[in-house]
């Protein structure tokens, strides 16, 4: 049987882009974490989907909203990443530290990240102890090409190029 450790250690070896996922919850709040495990499902329905940790703050908001943003995160907004993460806990709103745009949802979006997606939820599956939201996106955008900033081997990175 496989250790929690040996399976993180493995894991660790996959580079994945950064997001900032959000929602509001029935007050009308705007919530928002960042998330690695992100990707695409589908191309006909447009469909994507995050896995939450059933311990995030934002799991349970997540399961009655019926909604989410996805804003795909650049290398210049690390910082962006890190407070939603909640790596600088002197930070109390995380939505101040970046410009936000209402979506078609409601959810708030960063409108100079890479990229971003505005979602319903189209199906929440149970996962261990993790939730996949498979979102149905409704509108997106995409913002000129930069690098991306990546978490991979418990840490943040960047794009190195390759040579031939």
């Amino acid at each position: 049987m496989i250790t929690p450790e040996a399976f993180k250690a493995a894991l660790a070896q996959f580079a994945a882009g950064v997001t900032v996922v959000t929602t509001i919850n029935e007050d009308g709040e705007p919530l928002g974490m960042t998330a690695s495990s992100f990707t695409s499902v589908s191309l006909d329905p447009p469909l994507v989907a995050v896995n939450v940790a059933k311990k995030a703050g934002i799991h349970d908001v997540l399961l009655g909203a019926g909604k989410f943003g996805v804003s795909i995160i650049g290398v210049d907004q690390a910082y962006i990443g890190e407070v939603f993460a909640g790596f600088h806990k002197d930070v109390e709103d995380r939505f101040s530290v970046c410009e936000t745009i209402t979506a078609e949802t409601g959810c708030q979006l960063i409108p100079s990240a890479l990229a971003y997606l505005d979602c319903t939820t189209w199906k929440a599956v149970d996962a261990g102890d993790h939730t996949i939201f498979i979102g149905a996106v409704v509108a997106s955008g995409a913002n000129e090409r930069r690098d991306p900033v990546l978490w991979y081997d418990r840490g943040w990175k960047k794009l190195v190029p390759t040579t031939d």
